[in-house]
């Protein structure tokens, strides 16, 4: 009973102050504690600068002196000097287009059911929209985007950036309601790279050869030049297809003698004819279900992430099947972009070129997530508490961090840098102790 009694007695003590505080507006917490929060940094070195947004964000790109910040529901412009809020708008879904340096750089702001607008990323005023489309493709000499008046009927058009002049249109089969938003998976090459999805999202490409559109068990291709259709192709576990450069692979698996049993083959969309065909090699495409195929292989660069027929990983040249590079044993392939192939092996990770030749090797947590984005290979050691970043063929380190975020999106002049609601610039040149 006497605890009882002390107990409420502190409540009592406690609540006084309290109730101070709320009446006067005093703060009952020390002013060096608070004065600590506002100069404590999340980096060591330091951010140029570092600010809190309104909720925690899913990408950033930069434009120009503008750091465009995605979270969700929201889009926020800000000043990549200071890290200002330059402009902000709503949105239900959003993605980057364009070129800065073609003057045609836009972010994409969409709302459903009332169709998207491109805006400037440095003012965040429209340049133009579409009421009628639900989703979009973005690149950086393109935007397609798709509008479908009834459920089995959509047109594609293929779109200026800066502009929005249609370069073209064609007439997409099937129900493409289910690809609205911005750059839903098209039946193509998944990106490489464990941990990076995020912060790559929002960095435009040029617009592949090709777009695989994989509705009702058919894979319809479109050339991103002109916009024809070229072939339709049917999918289903048994034959899995999928757009790779100016390709279309063909994995077929089949069940014998109780293992399956795995064929690739690419063909030429244009004319039909097969390109090239290899027997026993796997793209990873099967669930683990038996041989039912469900997901497009991984790749990059004109690469494609594939298992021989022993047992070895290894990389596919995809226009000619011919064996770009054979994986040793105990390595892994995190990351390629066609010119540098990143591998793990061990403690560390090693940045080949293309015919297989080191050119750098860092030491790395076995557990620590790779990325290649422009210009930078990134490596986030949360167990070390370190990120850096290196030039993808040298090696030279452009950044070596003490910090426990993780990136959001990159800069020609260093890292956007995210935990949690607070994110900075973290430039080029720093390097911790």
């Amino acid at each position: 009973m006497s605890r009882v009694k002390t107990f409420l007695a502190l409540l009592g003590l406690l609540a006084v102050p309290v109730t101070y505080g709320l009446v006067t507006g005093w703060n009952p917490v020390p002013g060096w504690i608070d004065k600590l929060s506002k100069v404590h940094s999340f980096s060591q070195p330091n951010t140029t600068w570092a600010v809190r947004v309104g909720d925690q964000p899913t990408s950033a790109m930069v434009s120009g002196d503008v750091v465009v910040v995605f979270e969700p529901g929201t889009v926020e412009g800000r000043d990549a000097r200071a890290g200002t809020q330059v402009w902000t708008s709503d949105a239900d879904w959003a993605a980057a287009a364009g070129s800065a340096q073609a003057g045609g750089a836009v972010v994409v702001l969409g709302k459903r059911g009332s169709g998207y607008r491109a805006v400037d990323p440095f003012d965040g005023r429209a340049r133009w929209s579409d009421p009628r489309a639900s989703g979009v493709w973005t690149f950086t000499d393109l935007i397609v985007d798709i509008t479908c008046p009834d459920l089995f009927s959509c047109t594609l058009r293929g779109r200026n950036p800066g502009t929005g002049a249609v370069r073209w249109q064609a007439s997409l089969d099937g129900n493409g309601r289910t690809l609205a938003g911005a750059n839903r998976p098209l039946a193509g090459m998944r990106a490489m790279g464990s941990g990076y999805a995020n912060s790559l999202a929002n960095v435009p490409r040029p617009a592949p050869p090709l777009l695989g559109f994989r509705l009702d068990e058919r894979v319809q291709v479109f050339t991103t030049r002109g916009g024809q259709r070229l072939r339709s192709y049917r999918t289903d576990p048994t034959q899995w297809v999928s757009v790779a450069g100016d390709r279309v692979l063909i994995s077929t698996a089949s069940y014998r003698g109780g293992t399956c049993r795995f064929n690739v083959s690419a063909q030429d969309p244009a004319t039909g004819r097969q390109v090239w065909q290899r027997s026993g090699w796997d793209l990873r495409t099967a669930t683990g279900i038996g041989c039912d195929q469900r997901r497009d292989p991984t790749g990059g660069g004109g690469l494609v992430a594939a298992v021989t027929p022993d047992g070895r990983d290894a990389l596919l040249n995809v226009r000619t099947g011919d064996e770009a590079y054979r994986v040793p044993a105990g390595q892994t392939v995190l990351v390629t972009d066609g010119n540098v192939i990143v591998v793990r092996n061990g403690g560390q990770v090693r940045g080949l070129g293309r015919t297989g030749t080191t050119l750098w090797t860092r030491a790395a947590n076995r557990h620590a997530l790779v990325g290649l984005g422009p210009a930078a290979v990134v490596v986030t050691d949360s167990d070390a508490g370190r990120l850096a970043a290196l030039d993808p063929t040298s090696g030279r380190v452009l950044v070596d961090a003490r910090t426990a975020a993780t990136v959001l999106g990159y800069a020609d002049a260093g890292l956007v840098i995210n935990t949690g609601r607070k994110i900075g610039l973290l430039p080029y040149g720093s390097v911790a102790p």
